[in-house]
This record gives C-alpha cells, sequence and structure tokens, in this order.
C-alpha cells in the first residue's frame, strides 16, 4: 500500500497497487481509481482526508490505520525514526509494516499508541463498530 498526504491542502491518495489508472469522482470529495486494463479498484483519493477517509465506508480498516498513523505522524513533524525509537516492545520493522497497511497484532498497535499517543484511532474504531453494531 502507498500512501501519499499533503497535510497543507488536507489531501490523500492510498492506493492499494501501482498500474496505470485513471479516477472516476464518486462525490463528497472521493475519486476512485481504476485499473486501466481491467476496471479493478486500485486506489482511492480524498479531498478533507482527516475527516473523509474515516467516512469512507469501502476502505479496509488496516488502509485507515495505516492513514492514521501516517498524518498523525506528518502533521506532528515526526520521522517513522522518531516514531520508532518511542517504540518500547514493538521493533520499527513492525511499525513501517503498520504505517504501509500490513497486517499488525493488536500487542503492537498499543506499543504504537503509547509511543505517538497523538494518533486518535477511535476514529478507526468507531466505524469497526458501527460495522458490527
Amino acid at each position: 500500500m502507498n500512501i501519499y498526504y499533503d497535510k497543507e491542502i488536507d489531501y490523500a491518495e492510498i492506493f492499494f497497487k501501482k498500474c496505470e489508472n485513471y479516477g472516476e469522482d464518486v462525490g463528497n470529495g472521493v475519486v476512485v481509481f481504476k485499473n486501466e486494463d481491467d476496471d479493478d479498484v486500485v486506489g482511492y483519493g480524498f479531498e478533507s482526508a482527516l475527516t473523509s477517509v474515516f467516512n469512507f465506508q469501502e476502505l479496509p480498516s488496516r488502509a485507515k490505520v495505516a492513514f492514521l498513523l501516517k498524518a498523525t505522524r506528518e502533521l506532528n513533524g515526526y520521522t517513522q525514526e522518531q516514531v520508532i525509537k518511542r517504540l518500547e516492545g514493538a521493533s520499527g520493522r513492525q511499525y513501517q509494516r503498520a504505517e504501509a497497511g500490513e497486517n499488525i497484532s493488536l500487542d503492537v498497535l498499543d506499543q504504537i499508541k503509547v509511543a505517538m499517543p497523538e494518533a486518535d484511532f477511535s476514529k478507526v474504531f468507531h466505524q469497526i463498530e458501527n460495522k458490527i453494531a
């Protein structure tokens, strides 16, 4: 997964696959990027990303966690190395995997929450609770 975030204009792009693509505006400041060859969804673009990413139901939770980590880190002026130095009980590679949208354990997530308390994980987990209810 590749995540681009521009904090100056609060715009994000989240791509699951690199390929030639085109975008379709689906409203509410969201663009769906599709593979030119087979029309499969390969990514999304979000205006007002700090809100719209978490409200977009089609985006997997792991992508929302990855965006939350990257956006929080960038908004607070941290490098990955600075966050990694603050981790206790989790490796730098585990943090990098989380920010890349790969599967991580809840234990690693707990360690990241301690290292970067500015990250508001309730934005992600609120959406999960709504899906369950």
